[in-house]
């Protein structure tokens, strides 16, 4: 199975006019042992000096292969994170249950017309490009809340709508938004090796910007946190998030009630008691003393 990590050849190909005409000549091919940048580069110029090549007169550099490397650097990054088949899988199906049905559609671009959202395609993921992720993505985060509802009006009489809106939880869309920042970053480095004319220093200069990008944002650096990790604690900070006591609240909507009678009967259990520990406890904080709101015992028996 071919990998980022498999033994590679390099065909090198020079092309130039000749009375008008595009010429191509095959110049040779190059073993090599690992396809990192860094060894294609190092192999590529030993070729040029052994070929006695005049690289002065060179116009430009291009690789057809570029792109699909990343691709294949993709989908190898994607198979260490395991929650990614799941949330491959739950993208696949938000897009049949929307395209294989045009009234769904119809209804999808209602909600985003009442929620004010940019009518944008659901895309479907296609395996074999794996880049192309980045513009389901963009499509996707921009409109989730108009799926969510779409999918909420129908799940009450359509199984599959009520089960693809139960999968879209609060690690999906924490997923999904994480994604779009980080095909932001990503979608500069495919531009540029989808450009006619490309340079090594380009190359070396973007690949550096990109990493050093993706470091900065999502990794951090020795004791340094990154700034995305900074940021989502800032905010989770100031607006004192709680994550739990936030999905205990839906036991309020009726329409947060499971289908299933067994889910049904032990629906609420555990949310009762969040809500009762928060409003029937007495807290002081900031030095600020605050009472309880309720009786434990009468949330419970209610």
């Amino acid at each position: 199975k071919s990998t980022i990590f498999t033994n590679k050849h390099l065909a090198v190909v020079t092309k130039h006019l000749s009375e008008n005409k595009p010429i191509l000549h095959y110049l040779g091919m190059i073993e090599l042992e690992d396809c990192s940048a860094e060894t294609i580069t190092i192999n590529l110029k030993r070729f040029i000096l052994a070929k006695l090549l005049n690289i002065e007169i060179l116009v430009h550099f291009r690789s057809d292969g570029a792109t699909y490397r990343l691709h294949l650097a993709g989908q190898d990054a994607a198979k260490k994170v395991s929650y990614f088949e799941k949330y491959e899988k739950l993208v696949k199906g938000i897009y049949t249950y929307f395209s294989s049905f045009y009234k769904r559609l119809l209804t999808l671009k209602m909600v985003q017309n009442t929620l004010k959202e940019l009518e944008l395609m659901i895309l479907n993921i296609v395996s074999t490009r794996w880049l192309l992720f980045s513009n389901i993505i963009y499509n996707f985060h921009q409109n989730l809340e108009s799926i969510k509802g779409t999918l909420l009006d129908e799940a009450a009489n359509n199984m599959q709508a009520a089960i693809l809106l139960a999968d879209i939880d609060q690690t999906f869309e924490i997923i999904t938004m994480f994604l779009a920042d980080y095909f932001f970053i990503i979608d500069k480095l495919i531009c540029i090796f989808q450009s006619d004319y490309i340079s090594f220093t380009d190359i070396k200069q973007h690949i550096t910007m990109t990493c050093d990008a993706l470091q900065a944002q999502f990794i951090g650096n020795h004791n340094v946190l990154p700034t995305y990790e900074q940021n989502l604690l800032k905010y989770i900070e100031e607006n004192n998030l709680d994550t739990k006591l936030y999905k205990a609240i839906k036991i309020y909507d009726p329409k947060q009630l499971p289908i299933s009678d067994n889910d049904l009967a032990n629906y609420g259990n555990e949310a009762i008691n969040i809500l009762s520990n928060f409003y029937g406890t007495e807290k002081i904080i900031n030095n600020q003393q605050f009472i309880p709101l309720l009786e434990k015992k009468d949330l419970i028996n209610e």
